[in-house]
């Protein structure tokens, strides 16, 4: 054989051909194609080799094909041809050979195999391949799917292949510097990478990418501040920055404390001896996660606690709510948002266990009947001080009855969305000569200004809260003729959503509240009354401004460049501004709140959309140097 020992796959046939000593080498034909050159020429027919002459040479031995017999293996030989004009390429080619007669094997037939001299007959690589082809296809036609004569017709083909010079590199390190092209191509053509032509987000016009993320080009970039890709990564990691304290830029080392015990909630088996307001605030992160259930519960329950925040019971049943009352007998503060599943059979647990409980917030009640609500008022009885009952659909004039004459003490109430009450029930908490915060908001349409105006003219001089929101058929004749003369101690007023207030009207009232003497107050909600105009808004300014320090002016569309400025020079002592859907709010006018409210801290601009990314993007400091929240970005 050749010194070449890689070898293709070979058939169950050709093993056992090689076992037995009958071997089809491949020739060197290269070698062969040059003797044939010294000899006369490639084309000129080889001499057959006499009976009597020395055997030949292993280079001449038959190979054998698929079709032929064992026997006659020498009719085709693979011959290596050297042509002048590819000195550098070796092909293999088939040379087909005419076998002797048996009897020129035999002794003393020299001279008739001399006369039978073998006839060649070069055959290219294309007909064989149409040959084998054709072949091929007749055996499939035959149905013969026998796996020997694949293998044979598999080896036979393996057998002829193409043999590069060893000048020439490898296959394989010329196919990893074809792919190593490609791949310089492909990030060429990326349009993320460092160096590439981008177009500019904001003006459009193109730039080279310098940063990995960047939107926009280097001159918008120092027009608009920041760069989105960097806003929106900040965004996502600040996404608990309301509940943990920060100092400066970091964490400080108890809000790090809090993350991590937030993060591993449900494998804590107890809090230990930490502070109230490091429990709230754990709360309220799990809230918002929604992890709070009976097993988280336990953390937050215990007999020294006295004041229990529960933000968000949506995953309590029954059994959590009792434990509550079970392992907290002295609680005197409790506050349980969104207990939908809260039942008549937990209220009555609750009548029972919590003695000492002055305050009691419940949001979302609304599977506790009215007769329940009554006997928890009739169990509570003069130690409650502050009630708050949002969305208790059956709550009706029987809990209500039982609320006035069992707490004569009770300071605060906020009844928001009950919407079972009714001009009776409002007109039986006129027996609350106590209470100084009252806040019936949205409790529906059955509501007549008769009735509000006459628990107001009742309890109204000892009122400092006074919130009626929702009440869209208020009409102005109950700002002018009960509030203003009556509620002179007010510091919080909110009429929001009473769409039927003109602007007019609202001016009148605000007339007769100052001369009544009120200069108290500290917090007025005027969200979507959207009859007011700028007319009110500049009589606010010049008589109860000196005092607000919460101002809601959200949907007022009707405000002009006039009141706005006339608002943002007399807000000494504002903090909190609420400015949303304002439609003619730009920057110039909201740069003159910032620079004459020395104590702002939070500005809401959910709307606005004449302001610019220019204000979103730039920080504010008030006179403090405190950071000025801007809620309402539309270019997040």
């Amino acid at each position: 054989m050749s010194g070449n020992s890689v070898k293709g796959p070979t058939s169950a046939l050709s093993s056992f051909l090689r076992e037995k000593g009958i071997v089809a080498p491949r020739l060197h034909y290269g070698r062969r194609r040059a003797t044939q050159d010294e000899e006369g020429g490639p084309d000129q027919p080889e001499e057959p080799a006499s009976a009597t002459a020395t055997p030949a040479a292993p280079a001449q031995e038959p190979e054998r094909t698929d079709d032929a017999d064992p026997e006659d293996s020498g009719n085709q030989e693979m011959r290596r041809v050297v042509r002048p004009d590819l000195a550098d390429q070796v092909i293999v080619i088939d040379i087909d050979v005419e076998p002797p007669s048996r009897s020129a094997a035999q002794p003393g037939s020299s001279s008739s195999s001399a006369q039978q001299s073998p006839s060649l007959k070069r055959k290219t690589t294309r007909q064989t391949s149409k040959k084998e082809a054709s072949k091929k296809q007749k055996r499939k036609g035959d149905g013969d799917d026998d796996d020997d004569n694949d293998g044979d017709y598999n080896d036979d083909i393996n057998s002829r292949f193409f043999e590069v010079d060893k000048k020439l590199a490898p296959r394989s390190q010329h196919s990893k510097l074809r792919n190593r092209r490609l791949e310089e191509q492909m990030d060429e053509m990326r349009e993320d990478r460092i160096g590439a032509i981008r177009f500019c987000d904001r003006c459009q016009r193109k730039f080279v990418l310098e940063n990995l993320g960047d939107q926009i080009c280097q001159a918008c970039f120092t027009l608009h501040g920041e760069k989105r890709a960097n806003k929106i990564k900040r965004k996502a990691k600040t996404v608990m920055d309301p509940l943990l304290k920060r100092e400066g830029s970091v964490l400080s080392l108890k809000s790090m404390c809090i993350k991590i015990l937030v993060d591993y909630i449900e494998d804590i088996e107890q809090l230990g001896d930490i502070s109230y307001e490091s429990k709230q605030t754990i709360s309220r992160i799990i809230s918002r996660s929604r992890v709070l259930n009976n097993q988280t519960l336990g953390l937050f329950i215990g007999p020294d606690e006295s004041s229990l925040d529960l933000y968000d019971c949506t995953l309590l049943d029954e059994n959590g709510y009792t434990q509550i009352s079970s392992f907290c007998p002295n609680l005197t503060h409790l506050n349980l948002t969104l207990c939908g599943r809260m039942n008549d059979h937990v209220i009555q647990v609750y009548a029972r266990s919590f003695p000492r409980l002055t305050s009691l917030t419940l949001r979302g009640p609304y599977l506790v009947t009215d007769k329940a609500f009554a006997a928890l008022f009739e169990s509570l009885g003069d130690k409650l001080m502050k009630l708050r009952l949002e969305s208790a659909a059956q709550l009706g004039f029987g809990g209500l009855s039982a609320l006035v004459k069992n707490c004569p003490r009770l300071k605060s109430l906020h009844l928001d969305q009950c919407t079972s009450v009714g001009d009776a029930e409002i007109k039986a908490l006129g027996g609350l000569t106590s209470v100084e915060e009252l806040q019936l908001n949205y409790l529906g349409s059955a509501i007549s200004d008769e009735a509000l105006g006459g628990i107001i003219q009742t309890i109204g001089q000892q009122l400092s809260v006074l919130s009626l929101s929702g009440y869209g058929q208020m009409k102005d004749a109950l700002l002018l003729d009960v509030i203003a003369p009556i509620c002179n101690q007010l510091q919080f007023f909110s009429i929001a959503n009473c769409e039927s207030i003109t602007d007019e009207g609202f001016e009148q009232f605000l007339n007769v509240f100052k001369r009544k003497g009120s200069t108290r107050l500290s917090r007025l909600d005027l969200s979507r009354v959207t009859q007011l105009g700028d007319s009110s808004l500049i009589v606010l300014s010049n008589l109860h401004c000196d005092m607000l320090q919460t101002l809601l002016l959200n949907g007022l569309e009707d405000l002009t460049e006039r009141s706005l400025k006339a608002l943002a020079t007399k807000l000494p002592m504002l903090e909190v501004l609420d400015l949303s859907w304002v439609r003619n709010l730009e920057d110039e006018l909201l740069e003159e709140f910032f620079r004459n409210c020395p104590r702002l801290k939070l500005a809401k601009l959910y709307g606005c959309n004449k302001l610019t990314e220019f204000t979103f993007r730039r920080r504010w400091t008030n006179a403090k140097g405190e950071p000025i929240e801007l809620l309402g970005n539309e270019f997040d």
